[in-house]
């Protein structure tokens, strides 16, 4: 098995809403209560964005630009897209 095939085992997604987003998005289904790393990556697997927070609480992504962007957290990973306001 290749890293990717891997990777796919060893994470699971999460729901994000709303897709697409222009100011704040929120990690909908994630499964635990209280602190938690969050990290943000843009298309080129770059963080752009890392905090952390509370599980459910709203993410400000006002600082990012319009494009496609993958969530990592606890194992998780969701996508979700900006677009400009």
């Amino acid at each position: 098995a290749d890293t990717t095939s891997i990777m796919e085992h060893l994470t699971s997604s999460m729901l994000i809403a709303p897709v697409p987003a222009t100011d704040h998005i929120r990690m909908i289904d994630h499964p635990k209560l209280g602190p938690v790393e969050m990290s943000i990556r843009d298309a080129l697997g770059h963080v752009v964005f890392r905090k952390r927070m509370n599980a459910g609480d709203p993410i400000d992504i006002r600082s990012l630009k319009a494009g496609v962007y993958t969530i990592g957290c606890e194992g998780r990973i969701g996508r979700f897209v900006k677009v400009a306001e």
